[in-house]
């Protein structure tokens, strides 16, 4: 159980960080040098935020570490400018608020739907190939998308929610096609 979800938390932060580099063109958006890092602005360890695509920025390895990761008042001021302050208290209030149960199956249906929305195609985490096994047994994609839906329903009225309309219509009618 633990090995599976490992995978799948390994496979959203995959996804997370593509989408990140490719909305930021992959430049830094300190210095506007190449960019190759995926920077969370609250930490990977809130989970709330974790795979929210706000909740992250395209840097260089210099200003990961020299900036990001060593001058925090200066990169969070810089962050507020950015994002501005309403938005940066509420990526705050998201990342501080507990999220128990995290369905990263879910997440990652909801990763896969933001990454074509970008022109990012992924290796299709959904194959029933790819899927980790859960309880000694593989679960069908369909079941996959159904727990998506049930599990949508009863989540927490943070970003837990992850599923938007369109993303919705994309799940009845895979699991129709089925």
């Amino acid at each position: 159980m633990k090995t599976a979800v490992r995978h799948l938390k390994k496979s959203c932060d995959t996804i997370w960080s593509l989408i990140v580099r490719t909305r930021d063109k992959n430049r830094c958006q300190l210095c506007s040098r190449h960019g190759g890092n995926a920077h969370h602005i609250f930490s990977r360890r809130h989970v709330g935020t974790r795979h929210d695509i706000d909740n992250g920025i395209t840097l260089c390895w210099a200003c990961h570490q020299h900036k990001a990761h060593s001058d925090y008042e200066a990169f969070r001021d810089y962050i507020i400018g950015k994002i501005g302050a309403v938005r940066f208290e509420q990526l705050k209030l998201q990342a501080f608020t507990v999220c128990k149960g995290v369905d990263y199956q879910l997440r990652l249906v909801y990763l896969t739907e933001e990454a074509k929305k970008w022109g990012i195609q992924p290796e299709s985490p959904l194959q029933p190939t790819s899927i980790p096994r859960i309880n000694s047994r593989k679960v069908s994609r369909k079941k996959v998308l159904q727990r998506s839906v049930a599990v949508r329903s009863t989540d927490t009225p943070t970003k837990c929610k992850l599923l938007s309309e369109e993303t919705q219509k994309t799940t009845s009618s895979l699991t129709s096609a089925e």
